[in-house]
């Protein structure tokens, strides 16, 4: 006999009374609306300079930190769509954040960058050296950071191909209830269950247009 609707639905409510199936962004009131889970979609808008970029980098070094301290949650798999920023622009916030947060100590993006006269100190410069580890550990087990302006169909391609690194399609067959014919879906099955990929778009408005969608606004929907 074929599992029911209402046995799936009991399945995974019996799996969530055992085990988390989010990651926590670190922020309890939003993430009573905004954890990560899968099959999820969340929107991020403001006015420019509004926080977005930051908020999202919050966002990602929660999520980090959240599994390193305990491994047996959902892990996050980030791939970061950094279209404004950067790699090393992003990292260098991601610093200015963990020092602050570990050390305490204030130090701001242009003063590491050199872009003021006042200059890093000894003590400074070594407060960053000693975030390398960390960032590498991110860099290494929970994001990837791709650097640009990109199409829809390039996202398309580098999300695809991450998902077959990391799990494979196959073709479900069954028979139709209604109509009584046999039907045939593709599905995706992960290697691992407990890994959410968490593609970020930071941000849609610079998706490039292309002879095919020479909107904005058609670059986006066709990206969503």
């Amino acid at each position: 006999m074929m599992e029911s609707t209402f046995d799936k639905l009991n399945s995974d409510i019996e799996e969530g009374r055992k085990v988390n199936k989010f990651i926590s962004i670190g922020l309890p009131r939003l993430g009573k609306y905004a954890n990560l889970r899968k099959h999820i979609l969340t929107l991020l808008f403001s006015t420019s300079g509004g926080g977005k970029s930051s908020m999202v980098d919050t966002i990602i070094l929660n999520a980090c930190e959240s599994h390193m301290n305990s491994s047996e949650g959902m892990k996050p798999d980030f791939q970061l769509f950094s279209m404004e920023r950067n790699s090393k622009l992003r990292i260098a916030k991601w610093i200015c954040y963990l020092v602050f947060k570990n050390e305490g100590v204030v130090i701001q993006l242009p003063k590491m960058m050199g872009w003021w006269s006042d200059k890093l100190s000894d003590t400074e410069h070594a407060l960053i050296k000693k975030q390398k580890p960390y960032i590498d550990q991110i860099l290494g087990d929970y994001v990837t950071i791709h650097e640009g302006s990109k199409t829809p169909n390039e996202i398309y391609k580098i999300m695809k191909d991450h998902f077959e690194e990391v799990g494979e399609y196959d073709k479900l067959t069954h028979i139709d209830q209604k109509t009584g014919h046999e039907r045939t879906t593709k599905i995706y099955i992960p290697n691992d269950e407990n890994v959410i990929v968490v593609p970020i778009f930071d941000h849609g408005n610079l998706t490039k247009t292309t002879k095919e969608l020479p909107t904005k606004k058609m670059t986006i929907d066709k990206l969503v």
